[in-house]
């Protein structure tokens, strides 16, 4: 088949395509050329009355048109008269008729093209000799774009080709095409022109390998070789000429510029060279330099990287590898056949569709995450609510790692505290409350078992009122054994742990009858005071403080208002105790007032110490569980949740 030049009777908007030749692509700027579809429609269904008897060449077929001219033919709208439809009829070129070979070529061309009987091959209708011995032959009338005009579309950004022709859409009617290939490769016949202005794409989703007027079938040693002579090509034109090129400059594979024998793997070549072009909107090899040039560099090698020529067309890194294997300068280094190559294709569609499939997915669980989350902050929220708006947040990060509805109400979810928490999360906050307790609770009980070991201190001072002294050890005693009881009790833990502090604060007040209540009761007061201070609960922690200072304040109180004698006096300049309870020998009371300092010192360091070791783990755990539950997100969502509380905590 001949190369298809510029027609110049065709309107320059018509946009009809032949299987056998194109309209020029720039009749007009591809930003206001209509594409397929728009001006023209197939005739209505009619029901013809002509007899079906042989009524004569000119009585069946009435010409209307030209839709093309390519270097050997002309391409005519015409309407079939017997059977009420209308049709391409291409004819020899006028002037060519006598040329040697070229009839016979025709012909082949038509018997060819009639032959490969495929839904993506254009079915051959007629062939015969019109009035004058001159030889036709008719096909299927398409309406559609090629992919040259679409993608010439997107390289201008037209709007409307972007919309109706997504990546997604054009890989589809590629791998359509590499099965049309296909299929002829399995019937002996090689194109050796493929191209964007050899494929169309119908308006109702047809697809369409034209122009089979060079195709060489296996085997043969027939008018489809003709020699190359490269000192001929001395214009910049790429298309496909008769008897100079045998292919197109820019699509041919290596071994057709060489001349060597070709095989399957030349088509092969020459769809990674569209596929190349349907990703990057460019041509592999620059369109803008002369055909030699275009040959020199189809020797050569380009880079076949989708993604580097074309770095803002977000091109993932399968489609460049098929890109790559299909225009491989040395044909073993292709895809064996063009079903290996269609396959490749089908794999990454595979995964493309699911990829679609998995946003949709994202989307409708971050709609149902959001309406859950809104019911949650509700008036009327449950727990059970933000427990679905998490989950279903889940689901979608899952589905879409970088989902950016998503990953806002996860940083939502997280930065908020629930306003109506889950019976669960109410019962995991009771367990670590608890425990606390039991800590605070287990050192007080040490506390006051520490406080009764002074006793033999005491009796070593000597008793001045053992009645007082024996209350002083009893409520020690008994804070004591409340504190236990309270470690061992699970539904009473609370009453008897304040049980014990009462207990406690009583002792406390009665120890001022040692040396005072402004000597040793403070020391002892700030052990007593810290342990049930560290217990969960704002309001309890208000009252343990003040009740360990009324047990200091209340019997100073008692001493200024004479209901207890006094306890201090200041004399000459010295502060002189005046202890009720004992009786003051110098070694005893040193090593008594020792013991109550030192022994406050290691109880409450070690209490607090312990307090703090039990922090320390518990914010460890903490940060290990939100590490671990981070990598559950990927570091893009991370980094929009951080980015998030970010904004949020400094607005």
């Amino acid at each position: 088949m001949d190369a298809r030049t510029n027609p110049t009777e065709a309107s320059p908007t018509t946009t009809v395509r032949t299987p056998a030749d194109t309209l020029p692509s720039d009749a007009m700027p591809s930003t206001q050329r209509p594409l397929a579809g728009d001006l023209d429609a197939p005739s209505a269904v009619t029901t013809s009355r002509m007899p079906l008897h042989d009524a004569g060449f000119a009585a069946r077929y009435v010409n209307r048109s030209v839709l093309g001219r390519g270097g050997m033919g002309e391409v005519r709208l015409c309407h079939d008269a017997r059977i009420g439809r209308d049709i391409a009829m291409k004819v020899l070129r006028p002037g060519l008729e006598s040329t040697s070979g070229t009839g016979a070529r025709f012909v082949r061309e038509a018997r060819i093209q009639g032959q490969l009987e495929h839904p993506a091959i254009v079915p051959v209708y007629d062939l015969g000799l019109a009035p004058g011995d001159d030889a036709f032959f008719t096909m299927k009338r398409i309406l559609g774009s090629t992919l040259e005009e679409v993608v010439e579309g997107l390289r201008a950004g037209n709007p409307e080709v972007e919309r109706r022709f997504g990546r997604r859409r054009l890989l589809t009617a590629f791998s359509q095409v590499c099965l049309a290939v296909d299929f002829a490769h399995s019937r002996g016949v090689i194109h050796r022109d493929l191209k964007p202005g050899n494929v169309m794409l119908g308006d109702f989703g047809e697809v369409y390998v034209l122009d089979w007027g060079i195709a060489r079938v296996r085997g043969s040693d027939d008018l489809a070789d003709t020699p190359m002579d490269l000192a001929r090509l001395r214009d910049t034109s790429s298309e496909t000429r008769d008897g100079e090129v045998l292919g197109t400059p820019g699509y041919m594979a290596p071994e057709q510029v060489r001349q060597d024998p070709i095989d399957e793997r030349a088509d092969v070549y020459a769809l990674g060279c569209i596929l190349f072009e349907l990703l990057t909107t460019q041509t592999l090899h620059d369109r803008h330099r002369s055909v030699a040039e275009l040959l020199a560099t189809t020797l050569r090698g380009s880079d076949a990287r989708a993604s580097v020529r074309a770095p803002s067309r977000d091109i993932p890194p399968e489609l460049d590898s098929i890109c790559v294997k299909a225009t491989g300068t040395n044909r073993e280094d292709r895809y064996p056949s063009a079903r290996a190559l269609h396959e490749a294709v089908e794999r990454f569609l595979d995964g493309d569709r699911d990829l679609a499939r998995r946003r949709e997915l994202a989307d409708e669980s971050a709609s149902r995450a959001s309406r859950a989350a809104l019911r949650a902050a509700g008036p009327d929220g449950k727990g059970s609510d933000r427990a679905e708006a998490i989950f279903e947040v889940g689901r979608a990060l899952a589905f879409e790692p970088t989902h950016a509805e998503a990953t806002r109400l996860l940083a939502r979810l997280w930065d908020e505290a629930p306003k109506n928490p889950t019976t669960e999360a109410l019962a995991t906050v009771e367990r670590a409350s608890r425990k606390a307790k039991q800590l605070a609770t287990r050192a007080n009980t040490f506390a006051y078992v520490a406080w009764v070991a002074f006793a033999p201190i005491v009796l070593w001072m000597g008793v001045r009122e053992p009645y007082w002294a024996i209350a002083t050890l009893a409520l020690l005693a008994a804070s004591g054994i409340a504190s236990m009881l309270a470690l061992r009790s699970s539904r009473h833990a609370d009453l008897l742990g304040w049980l014990a502090f009462v207990l406690g604060t009583m002792s406390l007040s009665l120890c001022g009858g040692i040396l005072g209540p402004l000597v040793i009761v403070p020391t002892l007061a700030v052990g007593h005071t810290t342990g049930y201070a560290l217990r969960p609960g704002r309001t309890g922690r208000l009252f343990v403080v003040a009740a360990s200072c009324l047990a200091i304040v209340l019997p100073l109180v008692a001493e200024l208002l004479g209901w207890l004698p006094s306890s201090i006096a200041v004399r000459d300049g010295a502060v002189v105790l005046l202890p009720r309870m004992l009786e003051l020998q110098g070694p005893a009371t040193v090593v008594l007032m020792t013991a109550a300092a030192l022994g406050t010192i290691v109880v409450t360091g070690l209490f607090v110490g312990r307090i703090r070791d039990e922090i320390d783990e518990g914010e460890h755990r903490l940060r290990m569980q939100t590490w671990h539950l981070g990598q559950l997100v990927p570091a893009q969502a991370r980094e929009a949740v951080a980015a998030d509380l970010r904004r949020r905590r400094s607005g």
